[in-house]
């Protein structure tokens, strides 16, 4: 068309020089269509194999996943000290899904180049562009799950680069929350969560009206909402607000002769579970919901679990002696019997008390009792409920999960970063480690106010996730009174003052005998509500 006009132009220095000079710019034309079609079928034929590499890294991330998930199954119940026979099926899962995972990773790089290569022939070409932002999508997500946020910021900057659009109001959108209390009318403050110094820390207070809330607008990110009613326990409800999703909470508001003054409310709602970075053998990262239930402040203490041998011990003295804290072979006895008959704590025959430091003698009851079986825990539950008339047993593994670690996927209950001076753990302090009483690390605390739950004492816990159901498990008969037919292990959740780092996690968990009564083994219980 440019070249008619310049043709038919008035002005002679305007027009082409001769009919040659016309010739000549008409076959440069027709060359450079030429050139174009060419490159747009070479960009065509990229794209066609960079979908199908595409479609093959999504496909071994789910052959990645299910095999992973088969190894923990064939894993699940075999102990450390078990014979590499035990493990040879669960250790081949592995190392196929390792396998599988560097074929996925190949599988995405060569994908990437091929539509990148796409690009470089033809740099309108849609479909390679929407190609990558997909690619660049998926792992900003993986990015997010794992909470690596270095990459998810790249990956959300390359998805930026090449959306044509589908992308954009969900990179930009906000998440809208809703909130309802029974009875209506709790005023509601928010707070987000910032890291400082390695630890998630609540921000600025920002009022958010009184319940019911409806399509309340928040930024993506990890908030923590104090509901407040006279009359009712405040609660604490941790909030993950992801980009365009909708959060819809229900809360029951407990008083606090509900609750009891030693236990925290943890409401219902979903959670991130599993997963967890170097967590030691956790359960896969998942969402599960979780209904209302309350765990105590800290694990038992030797105060309380005296309280119910001691009770034992006027109604059924060899029951006392069978549940009387002892480890399973050749150390010292945990407690003694006074001449009166009572049970009392015997630390001192077994440390210098001139040398502990960190918890006086008379501090010998605060500390969180230990060398304790399964069974014993599932028996002081009981009597307790009895006591109180209310419902005790241990947490699940999930419930203890959640109430660790909030519903944000963080690592730690206090955040993503670890130091050995935020919970009691065996670098935490100088000198050998040694036992201390609970609370004695006020950053162990999680999003809901329980403490010690990354250090001090691990935890048993009711079931045995995806194996062992809790109704099953509780009901298995105690070996110490019938050798009824059981299942012969339990888990055990949480750090001790013996652990290092990696027992810390949120998300560790270690399977061992349910009877076995440990130096760094006790529980917590969890109160539940009838409505």
């Amino acid at each position: 068309e440019d070249l008619c006009l310049r043709m038919l132009s008035r002005q002679k220095e305007e027009r082409p020089e001769s009919a040659e000079a016309v010739a000549r710019e008409i076959e440069a034309f027709l060359e450079g269509s030429r050139e174009r079609e060419r490159r747009r079928r070479e960009a065509e034929s990229h794209v066609a194999s960079a979908r199908e590499l595409a479609s093959r890294y999504r496909a071994l991330g789910e052959e990645r996943t299910a095999l992973l998930r088969e190894s923990k199954v064939q894993l699940a119940g075999v102990q450390p000290w078990d014979s590499p026979d035990k493990k040879l099926v669960g250790w081949e899962l592995e190392d196929r899904a390792r396998r599988v995972e560097i074929d996925q990773a190949r599988a995405l790089a060569e994908a990437i180049e091929l539509y990148s290569q796409a690009l470089g022939y033809d740099p309108d070409n849609q479909t390679a562009r929407a190609g990558l932002a997909d690619l660049y999508w998926e792992r900003s997500r993986e990015a997010e799950a794992s909470r690596n946020e270095a990459a998810r910021v790249y990956s959300e900057m390359r998805v930026r680069e090449f959306d044509d659009g589908r992308f954009t109001a969900i990179l930009d959108a906000d998440t809208a929350v809703s909130i309802r209390t029974d009875p209506p009318g709790a005023s509601i403050a928010v707070y987000r969560y910032a890291e400082q110094n390695r630890v998630l820390l609540a921000g600025a207070e920002q009022h958010f009206g009184t319940a019911p809330v409806a399509d309340a607008r928040l930024a993506p990110g990890s908030y923590l909402a104090i509901l407040r009613k006279e009359g009712f326990r405040d609660v604490r409800l941790p909030m993950l607000c992801r980009r365009g999703d909708q959060v819809d909470l229900d809360v029951i508001l407990r008083r606090d002769d509900e609750l009891g003054r030693d236990f925290v409310f943890v409401p219902r709602g979903p959670a991130l579970v599993g997963g967890g970075h170097e967590a030691y053998n956790a359960l896969p990262r998942q969402e599960a919901w979780v209904d209302d239930f309350a765990i105590g402040v800290f694990p038992i203490r030797y105060s309380e679990y005296l309280a119910f041998v001691n009770d034992l011990q006027r109604h059924d003295p060899e029951e006392a002696e069978r549940r009387a804290p002892a480890p399973s072979s050749g150390a010292t006895p945990r407690v003694r019997r006074e001449l009166g008959g009572k049970w009392v704590v015997a630390w001192d025959r077994i440390v210098d008390w001139s040398a502990r430091k960190y918890c006086p003698f008379e501090r010998a009851t605060d500390l969180p009792v230990d060398c304790v079986s399964y069974f014993d825990a599932v028996a002081y539950c009981e009597w307790r409920g009895e006591r109180d008339g209310a419902t005790y047993r241990l947490a699940t593994e999930i419930e203890w999960e959640k109430a660790a670690r909030g519903v944000d996927g963080r690592y730690f209950p206090w955040g993503d970063g670890f130091d050995p001076s935020f919970c009691k753990m065996r670098e935490s302090r100088s000198g050998p480690p040694q036992p201390e009483p609970v609370g004695a690390f006020v950053t162990d605390r999680s999003p809901y106010a329980a403490r010690d739950m990354a250090g001090g004492m691990r935890s048993w816990v009711a079931d045995v996730f995806g194996q062992l159901d809790v109704e099953s498990a509780l009901a298995e008969a105690d070996p110490s009174i019938s050798s009824s037919r059981r299942t012969p292990h339990r888990v055990v959740r949480g750090g001790a003052w013996t652990s290092g780092p990696l027992s810390c996690y949120a998300a560790s968990r270690i399977v061992d005998f349910s009877t076995t009564r440990s130096h760094d083994i006790g529980f917590r219980i969890v109160k539940l509500f009838s409505s």
